[in-house]
Parts: C-alpha cells; structure tokens; sequence
C-alpha cells in the first residue's frame, strides 16, 4: 500500500487561489461530481473503505488512518454492487454515502483537488509524492495548512451539525437550513447545481471544463 502525502487547507478566496495555481504552472484538469459510498469494520476503527464513483469510472479504496499521513491503495471496479456483496462478506457494514464536486489541478506529480461539499466553501487538498515536496509546494503558494473536517467545516461555519444517520448527498442539502453565513450557502449550492447540471449533459459524465 501506499503512503499518502497530502493536507487540507481551507478556502476563503477560490479566485485568488485559482490565480495562484495558474501562476505557479499547474495544469487545471477540469470539474467532476464524486459520489462516495463509506463502509466500516466494526473492531478497526483505523480501516475506511469506499466505493468511489465518478461518472462511468468506479474505484474501490483502501485507507489506513491514524499516522500522520494515511496509507491508501485503489483498484478500478466495474460493478459496485457485486463489490459491496463482497465487502458485506468480509464484515465490512454500510455506513453511508456523500457527494462532492471536485476540481482538479496538476504540476508534475503534485495535485491539487478543490473539492466542493454541497453548499460549503471548497476545500483545497494537496496531494505529493514526499513530505518534502509537500511542504515545498505549499510554502511556495503561500498556504498554511489546517486540521479541517467535513463535519468541522460545517459547524465552524454554519452552524450545521451533519447527521449521522443520512447520504450526505446535493439533493439532501438543498432541504437543509443552515444557521449561520445562509446566503453564502445558497450562493454555494446555485454555482455547484449549475457544475453538476454540465457534467451530466456531457459525454462521458465525469471531467468538464467551465470555459
């Protein structure tokens, strides 16, 4: 399996950080929605297993948390159900499903996915082959990275605790009701709507570019 050498940084500014990226030569390689399917072993808290799905390319993954930088390891699948059968085999317990928008960047074998949650501000995640590579990438974008969940993003910043018991997916969250920043939310959620209404009219129902 292998290591995983990324951060999170929060994104109050995606103008600005869009001028960062293309300043600094990275590649923009378009839009695409990720609908994620989570599934737990009761016993190994540290073991997150997830079918991913993006347009007609489905994956399943492997990640080991707890150290400082995950292990991951992926395969492309071609059928979801037949794989969670299988992972209903081997103990694994459904958990549930969530969706995000994602927007990718690249410059050699850095990446850099911006990834939308349904109505929040995006999340930047820097991906690199080494630590060092990581810290060098970041420094020079001048970024600082923070300790940010999905479920403390929209907490912090709308007052919003994410139930548990619910696919966390845009569909879901256009019923919701936020308690704090409400318009920025609904500015949010009208912009994503619009991606995701381009990504399904296109071909191959994954990358799409705005312009």
């Amino acid at each position: 399996m292998t290591r995983e050498y990324e951060l999170r940084f929060e994104v109050n500014d995606y103008d600005l950080l869009i001028k960062k990226l293309n300043k600094f030569g990275a590649k923009n390689n378009g839009f695409l929605l990720q609908t994620n399917s989570a599934y737990y072993k009761e016993g190994e808290p540290k073991l997150k297993v997830r079918i991913r799905s993006e347009g007609l390319k489905h994956l399943l993954t492997i990640k080991i948390v707890g150290d400082k930088y995950p292990i991951e390891e992926e395969i492309e699948i071609s059928d979801p159900k037949k794989t969670e059968k299988i992972l209903f085999n081997l103990g694994c317990k459904f958990e549930r499903t969530n969706q995000k928008l994602r927007e990718s960047y690249s410059k050699g074998n850095v990446n850099f996915d911006i990834d939308f949650y349904p109505g929040a501000i995006p999340i930047l995640e820097i991906e690199a082959k080494s630590e060092k590579k990581l810290i060098e990438t970041y420094t020079e974008l001048g970024l600082t990275p923070k300790k940010i969940t999905t479920i403390s993003l929209y907490k912090d910043r709308y007052d919003y605790e994410i139930p548990f018991d619910k696919n966390y997916d845009f569909q879901y969250v256009k019923k919701i009701k936020v308690n704090k920043n409400k318009e920025e939310f609904k500015k949010n959620l009208k912009f994503q709507f619009k991606v995701i209404d381009k990504i399904k009219k296109s071909k191959n129902k994954c990358y799409i570019h705005l312009i």
